[in-house]
């Protein structure tokens, strides 16, 4: 029974994390940098979970999911 419940939890993480995907801005830049993100909400209703819009200190990543029906969009 463990076994089966443990195939079942690692099938349900490898298909959840296969119905996303993951995006990572880097600010290569000396300084800090102010990116933003935006979405076409004509395109689809579909939105990442991150802000939109956050402080990059210099040399720093923020690594968001965007679902796979998210349409349009730009950062």
């Amino acid at each position: 029974m463990k076994l089966i419940s443990a195939f079942t939890l690692g099938a349900l993480a490898y298909s959840s994390s296969a119905l996303a995907r993951t995006m990572t801005v880097y600010n290569a830049c000396p300084f800090t940098i102010w990116p933003a993100m935006f979405t076409d909400l004509n395109a689809g209703g579909a939105v990442p979970n991150h802000a939109t819009g956050w402080e990059a200190a210099s040399f720093s990543k923020v690594t968001f999911n965007i679902p796979d029906n998210w349409k349009a969009g730009r950062i």
